[in-house]
C-alpha cells in the first residue's frame, strides 16, 4: 500500500492561520534582511579596523540584560492563559511593554555613546551599519510592543468585565497569538544576541 504523498509547503501554508503566516513570513523576510546587513557590516570592518580604536558602548551590554530578563514574563504568559489569571496576565505584559521601551532607550543611549566617539551615522561604513543594524532591531521590538500594548487594553476589558472574560477564556486565537508573540520575541532576542556578538568581535 502506496503512502500518501506528503502535504507540499504550499499546503501547509493554506493550512495556516493568517496571523501565523504573517508572523513566519515577517521572521523570514527580516532575517534575510539581517543576515544581508551583518555581512555587509563584517566585510567593512575587516577591511578597515577603525573600530578596534573605539570601545563598544556599555548601553548596549545593558540592553542586552535587560532584553534577557524580559524572559522572566515572556514564558509566563501561557501559563497565566491557561489558568484564567488575567490580573497576572495583565501586570506580566506590563512588564515586558515597560522591558521594551526602557531597553529602545539604552540603545538610544548607546547611540549618544558612539557619538561622543565620532561614530557617526554619516561616517566610516562600519559605523554606519552599526546605526542601521540597530535602527533596524528597534523597529523590530517596537513592533513586538505595540502588540503588548494592544493586549493590555485587551485584557483590561476582560478584568472589568466578567462577560468578556468568559468569551476572552474560550477563544482559541488569543492563545494562537500569545505564543505567536513569544516566538517572535524569541526572534527579536536571539537577532539581538547575534548583532551583540558581530559589533564586540569589530571592536
Amino acid at each position: 500500500m502506496k503512502k500518501a504523498p506528503a502535504p507540499s509547503m504550499i499546503t501547509k501554508a493554506e493550512k495556516l492561520h493568517p496571523y501565523q503566516l504573517l508572523v513566519y513570513l515577517g521572521m523570514i523576510g527580516s532575517s534575510i534582511v539581517f543576515v544581508f546587513l551583518a555581512v555587509a557590516f563584517l566585510l567593512t570592518f575587516i577591511q578597515d579596523n577603525t573600530l578596534k580604536t573605539h570601545h563598544l558602548p556599555w548601553p548596549f551590554w545593558l540592553s542586552t540584560a535587560l532584553l534577557l530578563s524580559g524572559n522572566i514574563w515572556v514564558r509566563r504568559l501561557n501559563y497565566y492563559l491557561k489558568i484564567d489569571a488575567s490580573l497576572l496576565l495583565k501586570k506580566a505584559l506590563w512588564s515586558i511593554f515597560l522591558v521594551g521601551i526602557v531597553f529602545v532607550g539604552f540603545q538610544v543611549w548607546g547611540w549618544i555613546e558612539l557619538d561622543r566617539q565620532d561614530l557617526l551615522f554619516t561616517g566610516i561604513p562600519s559605523g554606519s551599519y552599526l546605526y542601521v543594524l540597530t535602527g533596524i532591531h528597534i523597529v523590530h521590538l517596537l513592533g513586538a510592543v505595540i502588540f503588548v500594548l494592544m493586549m493590555i487594553y485587551e485584557v483590561h476589558q476582560v478584568v472589568v468585565n466578567p462577560i468578556k472574560e468568559l468569551v476572552f477564556r474560550n477563544n482559541p486565537y488569543v492563545g494562537m497569538r500569545i505564543k505567536l508573540f513569544v516566538l517572535y520575541w524569541y526572534f527579536v532576542e536571539i537577532v539581538w544576541l547575534v548583532l551583540l556578538l558581530l559589533f564586540a568581535l569589530a571592536f
